[in-house]
């Protein structure tokens, strides 16, 4: 390889080549280096089209290959010659405190071996606390014999119990540079604890799919047993977030698989309520129900409090997507309650959202807003970017169904950015489709299309029936209200092919429906897609997210008997309660 890389790099001599390849053994970055040297030192010559190096030159040493690292180790008396080597697998910057500790592990003096050490110029000080090398070539060698050594996992074990002692052990940085010497000294299960133990303290306060799975990715393949088990159970959480739903479920599964044959009830219970959670997302939830209130069933049946809480509000998340709000805003409250018991204040958040959703499908109310308000409060207290944008999402829904439009409008803008920087594309999915209601609603139609068109992009690329639907009956609306009736035809008749089990897309497809039969003058159609869009629900006066705003719509468009009066009703039901006020267009900041 490094014989390539040379004359990759320029057209030289072979003896040069030779010499470089040799000098440098075997490292490409150091023959680099030299090669770098003599062309610094005007000592490469151009003949027939190669540069050549004179003989003289080839003999005199360059001052930065591997040889002048190994003078300077044959000045470090042999006893200390293992300390130069371990203080390698500490890294490029060396805490004085961190070193001590590693060598107290080795049996080395410290005191003594620093000074060697600082005496030969292996290692520099670098103000009172810290040391560094004087070149990061020279601890990439010392690092590369240290390998070669027979104690070389004694030595690597003793860094990655050193680095314990690291004022910032809990962060990721040191975390992962534990994990990787414990995986050099052929420690598997001790890396997988450390690592395993780090992510599930970091998920309790952040969901960070992206950077969880690359810390995974350190100990993809070379788990067995329960430590498999517990690797494809993360993966799996942080695959479901990623939006990458397939390769979620089959993570899940094993984990689940090797947790029943371990005998670990807990484990296979959060297996369960993963997988639930991923059938739901995979618009299943009946079967996704099934699976959480089997999960549920365990952790009840063990007093695992916490683990009944995470599906209790899995369950009440599943409830409001298939229009059963009295069961979830009963499960969503008892999770809540679970949580709050435990202290999990991220769970805790995340249940009062969930019945924030369900009040809002009822007409809101007074108690919406500082339910959604002390939600994120506790997100912003522990630092849940993720769940922070999810509430503003949700405000920028109560905004809009309010009518509030244009302060929903940069609610929902802010939220998007805010799921775009964390990687979540499911809530910018949902932050699209949220700002293309709103520009329907405000008569602007070609920004309507363009927000429906990247909810649907985003939503096919997460592979949700939900959000596809919801996306293509956007743009049937946009077609309506420039009076396409053909393209919206298109649309919905494209939308009709997939079976929906979900109330809120069901309630608006039939809506959609009733305005293109309105539209080409089917009007006892209309009306009976009015019914069928008002029994979407168990309840007859709960309403989708943007069910209101089409209606008022659909009362200013003057619709004949039988279609008109049903809009008058369906209207003045939810009006009537009080809940849901709708503002005139005008907008009070």
């Amino acid at each position: 390889g490094t014989h390539e890389l040379l004359k990759e790099t320029l057209p030289l001599d072979e003896s040069a080549v030779t010499e470089a390849a040799a000098r440098s053994k075997g490292n490409p970055l150091f023959a680099l280096q030299l090669l770098h040297a003599w062309a610094m030192g005007g000592h490469l010559e151009l003949r027939d089209g190669r540069y050549c190096v004179p003989k003289a030159s080839l003999a005199t040493r360059a001052s930065t290959t591997a040889d002048l690292w190994e003078e300077r180790l044959a000045a470090v008396p042999d006893e200390f010659r293992r300390a130069a080597l371990a203080a390698a697998a500490l890294g490029g910057d060396i805490r004085r405190d961190v070193l001590r500790a590693q060598y107290e592990f080795l049996g080395i003096d410290a005191a003594r071996a620093v000074a060697v050490l600082k005496h030969a110029q292996i290692l520099l000080g670098s103000g009172g606390e810290r040391l560094r090398w004087p070149h990061a070539l020279l601890q990439e060698h010392l690092l590369t014999q240290l390998f070669s050594r027979p104690d070389a996992p004694q030595i690597f074990h003793a860094a990655a119990d050193a680095l314990g002692h690291h004022p910032a052990a809990h962060t990721r940085r040191v975390i992962r540079h534990r994990v990787v010497n414990l995986i050099r000294s052929n420690d598997l299960a001790g890396a997988a604890d450390l690592l395993h133990g780090f992510i599930a303290t970091n998920w309790g306060r952040s969901r960070e799919a992206a950077a969880t799975l690359r810390d995974l990715a350190l100990l993809d393949g070379r788990l067995d047993g329960r430590h498999a088990a517990v690797q494809h159970l993360w993966r799996g959480e942080a695959l479901r977030h990623a939006g990458r739903l397939e390769d979620a479920r089959r993570e899940g599964e094993a984990a689940r698989q090797m947790f029943q044959e371990l005998g670990e009830r807990a484990s296979e219970a959060t297996c369960l309520r993963l997988l639930g959670h991923i059938a739901s997302d995979q618009a299943a939830p009946a079967l996704g129900r099934r699976l959480v209130t089997r999960g549920l069933a365990i952790f009840q049946e063990i007093g695992d409090d916490h683990g009944a809480a995470q599906c209790e509000v899995t369950l009440g998340e599943i409830d409001f997507l298939l229009g059963d709000h009295g069961r979830g805003r009963q499960v969503a409250a008892s999770a809540a309650e679970r949580f709050a018991r435990v202290g999990d204040r991220l769970g805790y958040a995340q249940a009062l959202i969930v019945q924030v959703f369900i009040e809002q499908a009822g007409g809101g109310g007074p108690s919406v807003r500082p339910m959604l308000l002390t939600a994120r409060r506790e997100f912003e207290a522990i630092g849940y970017r993720l769940g922070m944008a999810q509430c503003d999402v949700t405000l920028a829904h109560t905004d809009h169904r309010e009518g509030f439009w244009d302060r929903a409008r940069e609610t929902a803008m802010a939220a998007r950015q805010a799921f775009r920087d964390l990687a979540t594309p499911r809530g910018e999915a949902g932050s699209e489709r949220l700002l293309s209601m709103i520009a329907i609603d405000k008569e602007e139609a070609d920004a309507a299309e363009e927000h429906a068109r990247a909810a649907a992009i985003l939503f096919d690329r997460l592979a949700d029936p939900w959000g596809q639907v919801e996306s293509k009956l956007l743009l049937a609306q946009v077609s309506l209200a420039r009076g396409e009736a053909e393209a919206a035809r298109d649309a919905i008749i494209a939308c009709e092919a997939v079976a929906l089990v979900e109330a809120e897309p069901k309630q608006h497809r039939h809506l959609t429906k009733a305005w293109l039969a309105y539209h080409e003058g089917r009007f006892h159609e209309a009306a009976r897609e009015l019914d069928a869009a008002r029994a979407a629900y168990k309840d007859p006066n709960r309403t989708a997210d943007h069910t209101p705003m089409l209606l008022e719509r659909f009362q200013s468009m003057d619709w004949p008997k039988p279609a008109g009066p049903r809009i008058e009703a369906w209207r003045s039901a939810f009006l009537g309660k009080g809940k849901v006020e709708l503002a005139p267009s005008t907008q009070p900041r």
